[in-house]
């Protein structure tokens, strides 16, 4: 049984690694750290749908990747332009 918990715990770790490496890349394609910011957090705002089951369980997965994406984003330099991986 451990190994399936692993195996879903790992599962879990590359889709928010996923999810938030793509938010991260296309908020680091406005121009200031400010627009990048305003971006994610009207991506979190869209979660909210019916509060049917899969809905709360879609706004607490957007939650937790919109957080993620505005901590990286607030660990990186706050100075603009932002980095936007040409060296990736």
């Amino acid at each position: 049984m451990n190994g399936k918990i692993d195996e879903w715990t790992e599962r879990f770790q590359d889709a928010v690694i996923s999810l938030s490496d793509m938010l991260l890349r296309d908020a680091k394609e406005f121009d200031t750290y400010g627009e990048a910011t305003r971006f994610v957090k009207q991506v979190r705002q869209q979660a909210y749908g019916s509060g049917l089951s899969a809905d709360i369980a879609t706004m607490k997965v957007n939650d937790a990747i919109c957080g993620l994406v505005l901590h990286q984003l607030h660990d990186e330099e706050r100075s603009l332009p932002i980095k936007r991986g040409e060296d990736e």
